[in-house]
């Protein structure tokens, strides 16, 4: 099942907060060059363990993603677990 992310590049730190039933995502890298994208699919593939894939939004701050197995409610209850 897909969900959609808001990223925000150039950040002191990588960082997930849910806000409002969203992702927010914030990337040490900046958004040229897809750094941020890779940052984040790194990221979310390290900490879920799971092929994780982007389906709309390289080139915009709001993303779609996709990972593998998992549904969006695990995403949200993992970062909403976190805080």
């Amino acid at each position: 099942m897909s969900f959609k992310i808001f990223v925000t590049p150039n950040a002191r730190k990588f960082e997930v907060k849910v806000e409002n039933g969203e992702i927010l995502v914030k990337t040490k890298s900046p958004a040229e060059d897809n750094k941020a994208n890779f940052e984040v699919l790194k990221e979310f593939k390290r900490i879920f363990k799971k092929p994780i894939f982007l389906l709309r939004g390289a080139k915009s701050r709001e993303k779609e993603l996709e990972i593998e197995g998992v549904p969006f409610e695990d995403v949200l209850n993992f970062f909403n677990a976190r805080k």
